[in-house]
């Protein structure tokens, strides 16, 4: 398998851990080069050779598009590097913190990245339906929260259900798609998405209450 295939088929967890190590590894390399005017890729290759990351040297070196944005990140200031990677932590955090084994770390590092279980089961109910397409709006007497050819998801907490919705779009769960109606949003589920839920094993909530909500074509 070839390097950039190798990195097409990782599964999202071990892609955003991979590009956080890439980013941190890139930031301590330019900590220890500050001064230095030829801290460019080749230095930064050696230096990862230096201190044995062969893993990560042989993919970006076997992978053209990674080296072209090793190249951007080396040419970026190291506060820009820095917020990027808190970026990328926070997340990997909200992605592992419904992941078994992964819970308990993800909660006392970063507290504040949490991938709630309505969000977790509003994704499983999506990739169960088989929609590609998730209907979602707030309406004056209650939400619409179903795919575009069945009936209304079941949820828990109407009040956080916007900032779930939000969390998904943010993680790549969930990619927001052209709406004809001004009440009302699309989103589809990502290939990332539909893997995440393989990966937490599908959490459906199916016993919760079902709000009666309105429901309106697009």
């Amino acid at each position: 398998m070839s390097a950039t295939n190798k990195v097409t088929n990782m599964d999202p967890l071990t892609l955003a851990n991979t590009f956080a190590t890439v980013v941190q590894l890139v930031g301590m390399f330019k900590q220890e080069h500050q001064e230095a005017k030829d801290a460019n890729s080749q230095k930064f290759i050696e230096w990862l050779d230096y201190h044995r990351h062969e893993d990560i040297k042989n993919l970006i070196c076997n992978t053209a598009a990674l080296q072209s944005e090793v190249v951007n990140l080396l040419r970026q200031d190291s506060a820009v590097i820095l917020a990027k990677l808190d970026s990328i932590n926070n997340t990997l955090a909200t992605l592992l913190s419904q992941v078994e084994g992964f819970q308990g770390i993800s909660k006392v590092l970063l507290p504040s990245a949490e991938l709630s279980d309505q969000a977790v089961s509003i994704l499983s109910q999506l990739v169960a339906s088989n929609s590609r397409n998730l209907i979602y709006g707030e309406l004056p007497n209650g939400a619409v929260l179903q795919p575009e050819d069945g009936e209304p998801f079941f949820y828990s907490n109407h009040l956080f259900l916007s900032d779930d919705i939000d969390t998904l779009e943010r993680c790549g769960l969930l990619t927001q798609r052209k709406c004809s109606s001004s009440n009302l949003k699309l989103y589809g589920i990502t290939r990332a998405g539909a893997k995440y839920i393989e990966t937490v094993g599908g959490k459906s909530n199916s016993s919760q209450e079902n709000p009666t909500v309105p429901r309106e074509v697009i």
